[in-house]
């Protein structure tokens, strides 16, 4: 994120490395050294976080991701500024192209194909900018999965409308019905 001004997050894309494999290594590293089963790691995040926490949470086995409002497909944001940016600064060609070799750095999907369905909750709204694609991307899970989907929710809210957070008390209330839920 750190190589260049314009990137404002460039999504965990590295040419030279998986990065979200990276950061699985270290808190997997961690949990393991603090004597945290991986079944008890939560990994929160909206929008860029939300697109991190599902990537992150395949690459972890039994973790969890809730995930607001997150971005599924970096090369479907209909910000063409940051695809720009990204494809200038980080994978130095067009996002159609290193799809090709690099489809999990790009789209959540991919990187469930790749390394699994992780446990999840979305949680979304109607005006958010990737609502479809995120009901796209559940519909799909809802597909590969041969039992029922527990532990894989799609929540739409309507606490707050766009590409927009929840406030932190609603946020803690996710984090705490999972934590009941899902354990």
């Amino acid at each position: 994120m750190g190589l260049h001004d314009e990137l404002l997050g460039a999504w965990y894309i590295n040419p030279a490395l998986d990065v979200i494999e990276l950061l699985a290594s270290v808190v997997t590293d961690e949990a393991d050294a603090c004597g945290v089963p991986l079944d008890r790691v939560t990994l929160y995040g909206s929008s860029l976080g939300g697109f991190g926490a599902l990537m992150l949470a395949s690459a972890i086995p039994g973790a969890l991701a809730i995930a607001e409002v997150p971005q599924v497909d970096f090369e479907l944001w209909p910000f063409r500024s940051a695809r720009a940016a990204l494809e200038e600064h980080v994978t130095h060609m067009e996002l159609a192209e290193y799809r090709k070799s690099h489809p999990e750095q790009l789209s959540v999907r991919s990187r469930f194909e790749r390394s699994g369905i992780p446990r999840y909750r979305i949680v979304t709204n109607t005006e958010d900018l990737q609502f479809e694609q995120t009901l796209d991307l559940h519909r799909w899970v809802s597909q590969q999965r041969r039992e029922p989907l527990g532990g894989c929710e799609l929540l739409v809210s309507d606490a707050v409308a766009g590409h927009a957070p929840l406030g932190q008390s609603q946020a803690r209330r996710h984090i705490e019905q999972c934590d009941a839920a899902f354990s």
